[in-house]
């Protein structure tokens, strides 16, 4: 019997790891009444340093369960998918202050932008790419054991709600992994947290293309190296 009634949701954003996704789920269903039956979640090779490098210090757990991430401040990191100082402006802009005190406001969030970004400017941990990539090249165990946590953190959210029925963790190698320029694939950690998991399918495509020698891994990346070309 076909199925008729099926319906797509596409809540991707860019630069989402494990714990945001966690938190994301309580987000569709409590302010968008989302009940997903089943999740089609991508684990990208940055989330190990994502999770480590950007989130770690930033969780906020109630009854042993991840209830939020502190956002990225906007002089704390720099990093291409900090969009802080543009939240805060917007919030700004977009409310229902007299256009004087919009003016009196924006001011003063620009004077104390610059302030505090020269005030933490020898401070602040840089989760630039070059500093999330040396997750991959040479992680410690410790590192990859919380990317491991924070996994596991997420599957455990899932179980939770009792509407989901299957979930699909996807994940893809980088150029450099076929390039053998990399010591950790997240594929690995993924492939062991889900293992015994009957919830989970693990659709893991290093498995399938880095030992396929005739796989022409080099023409299929964006203009960065990183991000696959979907025209081609």
């Amino acid at each position: 019997k076909p199925l008729k009634n099926i319906h797509f949701v596409n809540s991707g954003i860019a630069s989402y790891s494990p714990s945001l996704m966690s938190i994301q789920l309580d987000i569709l269903e409590k302010d968008f009444g989302i009940f997903p039956d089943i999740l089609i979640s991508y684990i990208d090779q940055t989330d190990i340093g994502d999770e480590n490098c950007r989130y770690k210090h930033k969780k906020i757990f109630q009854n042993s369960s991840l209830l939020a991430v502190e956002p990225e401040s906007y002089y704390s990191n720099r990093s291409i998918f900090n969009y802080s100082k543009i939240y805060s402006l917007s919030q700004i802009s977009l409310s229902d202050y007299s256009d004087t005190v919009k003016t009196f406001k924006l001011i003063n969030f620009k004077i104390k932008y610059k302030l505090i970004r020269l005030i933490k400017k020898n401070k602040r941990v840089k989760c630039y790419y070059g500093e999330l990539e040396k997750y991959l090249i040479n992680p410690q165990s410790a590192q990859i054991q919380y990317f491991e946590k924070s996994l596991n953190e997420y599957l455990k959210k899932i179980k939770q709600k009792k509407n989901i029925k299957k979930v699909f963790l996807v994940t893809f190698p980088h150029k450099k992994h076929f390039e053998k320029s990399y010591s950790y694939n997240v594929s690995s950690s993924v492939d062991k947290v889900s293992k015994n998991n009957t919830l989970v399918k693990h659709i893991n495509f290093s498995k399938i293309l880095l030992n396929n020698k005739e796989f022409k891994y080099k023409d299929i990346w964006n203009r960065d190296q990183i991000h696959l070309d979907f025209i081609n």
